[in-house]
């Protein structure tokens, strides 16, 4: 549990997430359960997590089927000698780097963590950390191509969005209004464009502008905090988290944001499937659940452990 609260330090110095009504949404089908279904049910292929095991070694990406198969930490790693807890987060799966980027830190005692990018490959070899210094970076996302990554850096206690190449040379910052806490990149499949959010006058809105950093757009106008935005393949939505419920958008200014579920619980950090039919996301207290597009329905991918943020792996 103590990793599992750690994982969230460098986000919640950003952006508060908050139960609220959903009174103001276009509403779904209502609240949906997930359900135990056959492996049939839902498409082939691998998620990359980020797993809490108790007792176990932190929170530590993990790789499985969607049934649950297969699974094993990414990463061999034997527990800190030092005592220390280890946190992997954030995994992004890149199809032409053939390379997973992800968050990495280790907290021990009440030392501040040094909160850094890292890359591995995807059968957990050729570990390298690519970001250094005193800032905290996280939130990685590869670009189309897999020659960028996106990814949010704290600068001056404020969050902005910076970009560099998949070696981790040639860093530079996208924004710079330091009381707008600008987070959460993520490329449009062109690469063109990269969503994100921002702090506004009243709540936190998704944004996009253009890869280079210029021409930003406002695409939601509140009241809900907006997070995690994960634009769908075929680059006409974009899902997001609308306070803790998940949500849809059309991806240009002027659409309406439309509630998909509608449920109780706490949800966060969906990301769509590469033929755009499901969006994975977790649900407090850690489950993984897919989400079908078309029919709403949902179904549980078992895993041994809480489950937080993921990417969608090689097949």
């Amino acid at each position: 549990m103590r990793a599992r609260l750690l994982l969230l330090v460098p986000l919640l110095s950003f952006a508060a997430v908050f139960a609220a009504t959903l009174l103001y949404y276009e509403l779904g089908d209502g609240e949906s359960d997930a359900v135990a279904r056959p492996a049939s049910a839902a498409p082939n292929g691998r998620v990359i997590v980020a797993l809490e095991r108790e007792p176990g070694p932190g929170v530590r990406l993990y790789i499985a089927a969607l049934d649950g198969s297969g699974g094993r930490f990414l990463i061999e790693e034997d527990a800190p000698a030092d005592g220390s807890v280890l946190v992997e987060a954030h995994p992004d799966w890149s199809s032409r780097a053939e390379r997973i980027v992800l968050t990495r830190y280790r907290i021990k005692d009440q030392e501040e963590p040094e909160v850094k990018i890292w890359a591995v490959d995807a059968d957990g070899s050729n570990l390298v950390q690519l970001t250094r210094g005193q800032q905290p970076d996280f939130l990685p996302a590869w670009s189309p191509d897999g020659t960028e990554i996106a990814f949010t850096r704290e600068v001056r206690g404020s969050a902005e969005i910076v970009l560099m190449n998949a070696d981790g040379s040639g860093v530079r910052q996208l924004t710079g209004d330091r009381a707008a806490n600008e987070q959460h990149p993520a490329w449009s499949p062109d690469g063109g464009r990269i969503a994100y959010t921002s702090n506004t006058e009243s709540s936190q809105d998704l944004f996009v502008m253009n890869a280079d950093g210029s021409q930003p757009t406002r695409v939601t106008d509140g009241p809900f905090e907006a997070s995690d935005p994960a634009w769908s393949p075929d680059g006409e939505y974009i899902a997001f988290m609308c306070d803790a419920d998940l949500c849809l958008v059309g991806a240009e200014p002027g659409s309406r944001p439309v509630q998909l579920l509608g449920t109780a619980a706490k949800e966060f950090s969906p990301r769509w499937s590469p033929d755009g039919k499901w969006i994975a996301f977790a649900r407090d207290p850690g489950l993984l659940l897919l989400l079908e597009v078309a029919t709403t329905k949902v179904v549980r991918v078992p895993l041994p452990g809480n489950s937080f943020t993921m990417s969608w792996g090689p097949a």
